[in-house]
């Protein structure tokens, strides 16, 4: 029946006027179903929150060191000095009691300590309240209608991968595919920097072995009296490449040849090939 009984709501309403028959939606219906509809997206919005807060708990739970803030130049001069007496096979090593590293070692030094880190970091449950407070519960739906359209079909997303691989392949030198696992010997400018670096660290490191000698001078010898492996740990350690954002320096004579942004990431993959063959032998 159109009208329905007293206690019901009703969803359609006949409407005459002028001898018309219409049908329009009851606004007490309308009304119920949104608020409905609400209270069903703050449910939702308060499950998230609730999961947010777990997976945040675990994690802050264990920390990673990531942009090592730890590594300061007294563990890194331990780190030599253990370096050293692997090497002469020093019979300390040997001696079960013995310990190279200490708690007291890896407390930060204030003018080391990175104040990027301090920044605080916007979680997403921090986001989802302030979404919820500021816009209210259709906030999410509409943020997640807005993401739905702008993902692509599959066959968008085919289309598109054709494309980049037609586009690298004609930008592609001929050439290309003989000179990438070439062996390419450093020049005098890039010696020159790896020297520099090595002395400025030496100096900033200020650690004096037992004999007089610096720790790292007595490690690290001249080019042509270490192997690959000596070498590629040495530059490992000074360029700090286990840092993401510093992990492939260019030097000089490099920025001036490079021509675009492809001898960058061929330089970059093959570093990471290296680091993860050294990682995994050492």
């Amino acid at each position: 029946e159109p009208a329905g009984s007293a206690g019901d709501l009703v969803l359609l309403e006949d409407a005459r006027e002028d001898g018309k028959d219409e049908l329009r939606i009851s606004a007490r219906y309308a009304e119920k179903y949104n608020k409905t509809k609400d209270r069903q997206e703050l449910a939702r919005a308060k499950k998230l929150l609730i999961d947010e807060d777990l997976a945040s708990h675990s994690s802050d739970e264990e920390t990673e060191d990531e942009s090592a803030p730890l590594l300061t130049s007294h563990v890194e001069t331990k780190i030599f000095d253990t370096l050293d007496k692997i090497r002469s096979k020093d019979p300390s090593i040997y001696d079960p009691k013995t310990s190279f590293f200490h708690d007291d070692d890896f407390k930060q030094e204030d003018k080391e300590v990175d104040e990027g880190s301090k920044k605080k970091v916007l979680h997403y449950k921090e986001f989802l309240r302030e979404t919820l407070m500021n816009e209210g519960a259709d906030a999410m739906t509409k943020e997640e209608e807005a993401l739905e359209a702008k993902k692509r079909t599959p066959q968008e997303e085919q289309q598109a991968l054709k494309a980049s691989l037609v586009s690298a392949a004609r930008n592609a030198a001929p050439d290309d595919e003989e000179d990438f696992f070439q062996v390419r010997d450093k020049s005098a400018a890039e010696r020159e920097q790896e020297d520099d670096l090595f002395v400025d660290f030496v100096k900033k490191s200020g650690s004096v072995g037992t004999d007089g000698d610096s720790i790292m001078s007595r490690y690290w010898r001249a080019d042509e009296d270490m192997d690959e492996s000596e070498q590629f740990l040495r530059d490992y350690i000074l360029k700090k490449s286990w840092l993401e954002t510093t992990s492939i320096q260019k030097t000089g004579a490099e920025t001036a040849n490079a021509s675009d942004g492809e001898s960058s990431e061929s330089e970059s993959a093959k570093h990471m090939e290296e680091a993860d063959r050294f990682e995994s032998a050492y």
